[in-house]
């Protein structure tokens, strides 16, 4: 009866295409092998892992493995058991044989299951019970058979596009017939936008639908911060084998972007090359509903394929001399007066390459049977600037990444196709977010969206007219809002109107710029802030900062017109201890100090307004403070902040009325909050981001702006404070 069994299921599970249900982890680790990271646990010679089943066809238990040595006896031992006790039912040894260096499959042919039963999975050793002989066993899973054909995902990223470089948002080169012609029928962004303006904090925002106040990467640190949801781990939870291949640098595990994925590849090379492992990760999961995360640095790098680039410049003398070096000697040109007409022509180029990458994915996706129930999203993270701007001849930028926040560095193509949706086309006129891709995605997979997601499924119709899309640009402290047709930006200041300086050869950054876009869309002409939606953008300011600060006493200090910026300090005890100091808006850090429970910093602020969270670290909401040079402050209904005690909801401000202009203490209700925390970043990935052109190979961020122990004269321990009690000393 046993092998009868097997080989019923074994037809089944060769019927047709097939779901599959993982083997959850209780402590799960990631381990890259190959350039390929997975999750799984590492089992000594003895160790086990036991899942309880319910009823029901299974057909393979599944899953992979390395190791660091080669065993030749090596095994896993399987054991499938009644719950309810009485004759084993499975009882197998998988003989793992294969190179350590590498990923190696392993399966095993599973019965019908009529009733309850446990899985056991032991690895066994016979040469050596030494650490040295562990296994890392990738996540396993079971497969059953499938009615409907499996659906695919893919979300195509193109780091570095500029959405009016694509010839479906009007450019004159054909740079992208074949994008073009597929998401002809389908669904079109015209105005989308980063959460982040660089690589780094843009990607952990597309793939949790979450600002950068809210998880802080790029801002306070570097890793995505464990407890915010993913898109691949809502999708994986919904059945779906997630499967990612990226260009690494700033979009590698180290930063944390491989969780939730089942396969995380770093492949350095072309978007062709990229496409090809994906499609070999496809292959390894036939029948599969299946998520392929695709991203390129190949235009990042203006490195294009020879044969598309003579489709666009039959004469490659137009991309300049040593072209097929991508970044590694442009810099040592950039005096040369044709260098940007070179430049432009290689980024077309390198374009018009990663489209021919994308049509040699339709076909494999084809050739699989996958295409037509494959749903598609095409975006970028960021532009770049092409020196767009200049000023006397002088180039003012040229890349991405810093406070100007002008739409040629912001603006990203967004693009989708549903099949199964087939009302999903046309062009979306209302502000797009790239905050709306995950929840976008996971609407056409049918799955439920996450609480925690930011973002509106595009596929739910237009982005509401009223919207407010803000793109931050850490850690410069600079923002980038859009309602409708108008856009302010926000800087940490400098000067009062921006200015090159051709003695510096320095672009000064205005505090405040806004711009009428439906009228001025190259930003040349400023409009004023104090009308047409500018007082409105303000006030939202003040909300995205503070949903960075969330359970905090803040104390926003309003913009001065003075020429010199002014001095300022706070201190601020805690009840069990210092209070954490977190700012925003400063044009350099503050001088940070701590003499047991009173944290002390002092700050400058001049033409931008700033933001400084107070957060007690016990919970106990009790802080005491003393403010000196900032002027009189008053609470969020006006009222003048005297010495004395307040409540925490004596200062509560949700949101929802404007903040007076003048110096204001408010308080925050409690939310979900994040915390990104250091990446470790190995030499490989260091030397990858240097030959992106990072100079530093992982540039610095804010870090958490905490008081350093170093001693300060005076400042007791003060009284004792009561839970959500606010202390006032001397606020003026």
């Amino acid at each position: 009866m046993a092998v009868l069994a097997l080989v019923a299921g074994t037809a089944a599970c060769r019927a047709g295409p097939h779901r599959f249900v993982r083997l959850p982890l209780p402590e799960v680790e990631r381990l890259s092998v190959a350039a390929e990271t997975r999750p799984g646990v590492w089992l000594s010679p003895g160790d086990s892992m036991s899942w309880d089943l319910p009823p029901g066809p299974a057909c393979r238990l599944e899953g992979s493995w390395t190791s660091v040595l080669a065993g030749p006896r090596r095994s896993l031992e399987v054991r499938l058991t009644p719950r309810s006790g009485g004759r084993e039912i499975l009882h197998d040894t998988v003989v793992l044989r294969g190179d350590p260096a590498v990923w190696n499959r392993w399966r095993l042919a599973l019965p019908e299951l009529g009733a309850p039963a446990r899985l056991e999975i032991t690895a066994r050793d016979p040469g050596s019970e030494s650490a040295e002989h562990s296994v890392f066993v990738a996540e396993p899973w079971l497969s059953a058979p499938r009615r409907a054909p499996p659906r695919t995902l893919v979300l195509l990223l193109v780091d570095t596009l500029r959405a009016d470089r694509v010839s479906a948002y009007g450019y004159a080169k054909p740079t992208t017939p074949r994008l073009d012609a597929y998401f002809r029928d389908g669904l079109r962004a015209e105005s989308c936008f980063p959460a982040g303006n660089w690589t780094l904090p843009s990607h952990a925002s597309l793939l949790t639908s979450t600002s950068v106040a809210r998880h802080g990467v790029g801002r306070y640190g570097q890793s995505l911060p464990e407890d915010l949801e993913t898109l691949a781990g809502t999708l994986a939870r919904a059945g779906y084998r997630t499967l990612a291949v990226t260009g690494g640098g700033y979009v590698d595990p180290s930063f944390g972007f491989a969780r939730g994925f089942d396969q995380f590849a770093v492949v350095p090379g072309h978007a062709a090359e990229a496409v090809a492992r994906g499609l070999a990760m496809l292959d390894e999961h036939p029948g599969e509903p299946a998520f392929l995360f695709l991203h390129t640095y190949q235009l990042h790098d203006y490195s294009p394929d020879e044969s598309a680039a003579r489709r666009l410049f039959p004469d490659l003398a137009a991309l300049g001399p040593d072209w097929e070096e991508g970044l590694g000697r442009v810099r040592d040109r950039m005096t040369d007066p044709r260098f940007m007409g070179w430049m432009r022509a290689r980024y077309d180029a390198a374009l018009r390459s990663v489209d021919e990458a994308f049509g040699r994915l339709l076909g494999g996706l084809e050739r699989r049977g996958r295409l037509a129930r494959t749903a598609a999203v095409f975006t970028s993270d960021h532009g770049e600037a092409l020196c767009d701007r200049n000023f006397r001849g002088q180039c003012l930028e040229w890349g991405h990444g810093s406070p100007y926040l002008f739409e040629e560095e912001l603006r990203v193509p967004l693009e989708l196709r549903v099949p199964w949706r087939p009302s999903a086309s046309g062009v979306l006129r209302g502000n797009a977010s790239l905050l709306d891709v995950a929840p976008t995605l996971a609407d056409a997979a049918e799955v439920a969206v996450p609480d925690s997601f930011e973002g509106r499924s595009l596929l739910a119709g237009e982005p509401a007219a009223g919207r407010v899309v803000v793109t931050e640009a850490p850690p410069h402290d600079a923002l980038a809002l859009r309602q409708a047709r108008v856009k302010m930006i926000r800087r940490t200041g400098g000067a009062p109107f921006s200015l090159f300086d051709p003695t510096t050869r320095y672009y000064r950054l205005a505090a405040e710029e806004c711009f009428d876009l439906a009228r001025d869309p190259g930003e040349r002409s400023l409009s004023s802030c104090d009308s047409g939606g500018g007082a409105g953008l303000r006030e939202a300011v003040d909300r995205y900062v503070a949903s960075g600060f969330p359970d905090a006493l803040v104390l926003r200090l309003p913009a001065r017109s003075a020429e010199e910026p002014s001095e300022a300090r706070l201190w601020a005890r805690g009840r069990g201890g210092a209070p954490a100091l977190r700012t925003f808006g400063l044009a350099s850090p503050p001088a940070l100090a701590q003499r047991g429970a009173v944290a002390e910093a002092q700050f400058a602020f001049g033409r931008a307004p700033v933001w400084i969270a107070i957060e007690p670290r016990d919970g106990s909401r009790a802080v005491e403070i003393t403010l000196l040079g900032a002027g009189a402050a008053v609470t969020p209904s006006g009222r003048a902040v005297v010495r004395g005690s307040y409540r925490w909801s004596d200062l509560a401000w949700a949101g929802r009325q404007r903040l007076p202009d003048g110096a204001t203490l408010f308080t925050l209700p409690p939310a979900p909050r994040s915390s990104a925390g250091a990446a470790n970043v190995p030499g490989e990935v260091a030397a990858r981001l240097l030959a992106l052109g990072y100079l530093r190979g992982a540039p610095g961020v804010s870090g958490l702006l905490e008081p350093v122990p170093v001693a300060r004269p005076g400042g007791g321990a003060g009284q004792t404070l009561e839970p959500d009690e606010i202390r006032i000393l001397h606020a003026n």
